[in-house]
């Protein structure tokens, strides 16, 4: 299973502006995760609602009722991915009816899920992320940008504070993430 890095906020962001139909995102988190937490957080600011928990899983929550609307985060339990737990939940996979589901847990158990659930599995799609936490993302572009202009942290504030030109996007991008927005000499 491929899972694509993004920072809990920008998730937030993109499963929130999804509108209509029956979304299902799988996140490779543990339940006490900081990223998780902040994720979850900033989805609910997002939608204005509370997303209540799923504790009995994705086939628990399939068992409640025939209809299952609205954003729910599930843990994805043992039960959830044995023969027989996979079995109902590719039967009930239809319950879901404009909900967008969360479903988070371990890559093991998730990769596991998705490997006995095939018409589950096509519903995700390539919405399978893994939470990152920004500090890694931030050095992560920070490394891409330094490679792209062939300059260090040092030569670009020098260059950007020697500067009385416009800046360009990229500029600015590197300015805020070195959290350095000030250096622009007046």
């Amino acid at each position: 299973m491929t899972a694509e890095a993004v920072s809990p906020t920008e998730l937030a962001l993109r499963v929130a502006a999804r509108q209509g139909g029956t979304t299902v995102i799988v996140v490779i988190a543990r339940a006490d995760s900081e990223e998780l937490k902040e994720f979850r957080l900033t989805l609910e600011s997002e939608l204005e609602v509370s997303v209540p928990t799923e504790a009995d899983g994705l086939l628990g929550l399939l068992k409640k009722s025939d209809w299952i609307a609205g954003p729910w985060f599930v843990e994805v339990t043992e039960q959830d991915v044995t023969g027989e737990g996979a079995s109902a939940i590719e039967e009930r996979r239809s319950r879901l009816r404009d909900a967008t589901l969360i479903l988070y847990g371990s890559r093991e158990r998730l990769d596991t899920l998705l490997t006995h659930t095939p018409h589950l599995r096509s519903w995700i799609g390539g919405q399978v992320f893994h939470l990152a936490p920004v500090r890694d993302l931030t050095s992560e572009r920070l490394e891409q940008l330094r490679a792209a202009f062939g300059m260090s942290d040092e030569q670009f504030l020098e260059a950007v504070g020697n500067s009385q030109r416009a800046l360009e996007p990229h500029e600015v991008e590197w300015l805020a993430l070195l959290g350095r927005t000030n250096v622009r000499k007046a």
